[in-house]
């Protein structure tokens, strides 16, 4: 996907923003009480909303959080495009192996363009597509993510397996 043309949803932005990206996310907890509820089609509770919001209890712990939006590049001369379009592109482009692209439908924050680029970078890649599940598929189809991904890799295993029985190598 041409960075160029990557358009990015207001939190992400604001997300980027020196200073006031920094207070909201690192101060306030913004990524935690309101990106990550964005990211799901289904209210997280008790356990679970907990699991997630506690492992960011201080600013020093949302380092991390307030650093990964600004790594998404936007042009080609943003730092992370050479590693992306020159070294990383290539690679995958190249693979040939046993590929299995899941994505949410309804994701608020990778725009579904993104998709077709993978699509296109992994043409032997299965796809499943889940139409209401948004960018944290664990939540909003858990069973369904679980049951798709144990399918893939057992006819995998099993290829590989079928494969080795022939005296091939693998």
């Amino acid at each position: 996907m041409n960075p160029e043309k990557l358009k990015l949803p207001p939190p992400l932005l604001m997300m980027r923003s020196k200073g006031l990206g920094d207070f909201m996310v690192r101060r306030l907890g913004f990524f935690e009480r309101q990106v990550m509820t964005m990211a799901t089609a289904t209210e997280r509770k008790g356990a679970t909303k907990r699991a997630y919001r506690d492992i960011f209890r201080n600013s020093s712990e949302r380092a991390g959080v307030i650093a990964f939006p600004r790594m998404i590049p936007t042009n080609t001369a943003h730092p992370a495009a050479k590693i992306l379009l020159e070294e990383t592109g290539p690679y995958v482009e190249q693979f040939d192996g046993p590929a299995h692209i899941f994505w949410g439908l309804k994701d608020p924050l990778i725009p579904i363009g993104a998709l077709a680029a993978w699509k296109k970078r992994l043409p032997q890649a299965e796809v499943t597509e889940f139409k209401t599940a948004r960018h944290y598929l664990q939540d909003d189809e858990s069973d369904a993510l679980v049951r798709e991904l144990c399918k893939f890799l057992a006819n995998k295993a099993d290829q590989s397996t079928t494969h080795t029985s022939q005296g091939n190598d693998v």
